[in-house]
């Protein structure tokens, strides 16, 4: 009995060690699959920003190289209709240019800031026209660069617009700015590409404005515009403050998402990636699953094995234990066997054969002497 106990102990405790192995072993795994996971799925979207960043960029390089040539070639002390033919001539160039103006100080203007402004289409302003005051004219003459305006609607078509501008130098000395507005339809299309599901991509403006957003109450129109401090109570800020840094939000169309962000260098924007993890949650529900199902199958395989194994060995010792039994009960001509298989109950098995022999060889002498002694034979040793 005590043997037996002692057998299922050593199995349970064998059993126990095991499923905690292979428990860990399992969880490791798991773990190792889930990392792998979120690191492809974190690599993946920040190629995928990156990729949208430098579409954008390599779009609006060629208009800051375009303006940078409207600025450098605008004529300057000549006739309007030299002017007006400039500015005609550069802005069919481009589809997607809605006008081209050229804004130079002349001592003739007729505007109160001294500066007479030249339009594609022949557009003329009216006489209490300021350009100066025009965040795009100021905005140019303060940098040596391009200068970006804040994106706005337009009225008359409802198409996203920006104006890019640069100052005028004559001499060394700044004598206006030359400015292009145009369309970002394109760029708009391309950004409204990625909207697959609940992954997608929008554009911000250097200033946070955003440009493109799948919700409507978020993307600019001519109503209204929000920027990055405003929507989702300040979470797509925190993605844009960072570049290329992963963050989890909660969307607004509800449930957790990875978003990062890229710096578009020509403009100053940013490009905010935003996939869904319900995917990745999918996966990881999966492995676990999977984990746990390998680990109750392989638990149950190591612990029958185990118990093929573990009882097999305490076969010898209840035979032992039985026979010492016989022993006790006074049959003391029984020889143990020996097993060659297991040295210690090999060695155990030839202790008690020589103990029992010796056990027997002192009967023996006792039993002769005691009849000695009953046949009154007092000589007997």
């Amino acid at each position: 009995m005590q043997l037996q106990k002692l057998s299922t102990n050593v199995n349970r405790r064998a059993n126990r060690s095991v499923k905690w192995i292979i428990t860990g072993l399992c969880a490791l795994a798991g773990l190792i699959v889930l990392a792998i996971i979120l690191s492809y799925t974190v690599s993946n979207n920040r190629e995928h920003v990156q990729l949208y960043s430098s579409q954008i960029d390599n779009a609006m390089s060629q208009k800051v190289s375009f303006i940078d040539t409207v600025a450098t070639g605008a004529p300057y002390g000549t006739s309007d209709s030299d002017y007006y033919s400039y500015v005609d001539r550069l802005a069919a160039l481009y589809s997607d240019v809605s006008a081209v103006y050229v804004c130079v100080v002349q001592e003739d203007a007729i505007y109160p800031d001294g500066i007479m402004t030249y339009m594609s289409g022949g557009w003329v302003p009216k006489s209490d026209f300021v350009v100066s005051d025009r965040a795009w004219y100021s905005g140019a003459a303060a940098t040596d660069g391009v200068y970006v305006s804040e994106p706005y609607v337009d009225e008359q078509t409802g198409n996203i617009c920006i104006t890019l501008s640069k100052a005028i130098y004559r001499d060394g000395a700044f004598v206006g700015v030359a400015g292009m507005d145009m369309y970002m339809d394109d760029l708009v299309t391309l950004i409204e590409g990625s909207y697959h599901g609940g992954n997608y991509v929008f554009l911000t403006s250097g200033e946070g404005t955003i440009l493109t957003h799948p919700d409507d109450e978020i993307a600019l129109s001519a109503a209204k515009s929000t920027t990055v401090e405003d929507a989702l109570g300040g979470k797509y800020r925190k993605v844009c403050e960072k570049e290329l840094s992963t963050r989890l939000i909660w969307d607004y169309q509800g449930g957790l998402k990875s978003a990062i962000s890229a710096r578009a260098e020509s403009t100053g924007w940013n490009v905010v990636a935003v996939i869904s993890l319900t995917g990745v949650f999918l996966v990881i529900f999966v492995t676990i699953v999977v984990a746990a199902v390998l680990g109750i199958s392989l638990g149950w395989l190591v612990r029958r094995q185990l118990t093929k194994g573990i009882n097999p060995m305490f076969s010898p010792l209840e035979e032992l234990a039985a026979n010492v039994r016989k022993i006790s009960d006074g049959q003391l001509d029984y020889n143990f066997k020996v097993d060659e298989q297991s040295e210690e109950i090999n060695a155990l098995s030839v202790a008690l054969n020589d103990t029992m022999q010796g056990l027997r060889h002192y009967i023996s002498e006792i039993t002769d002497t005691v009849t000695a002694i009953s046949e009154k034979n007092l000589n007997f040793r």
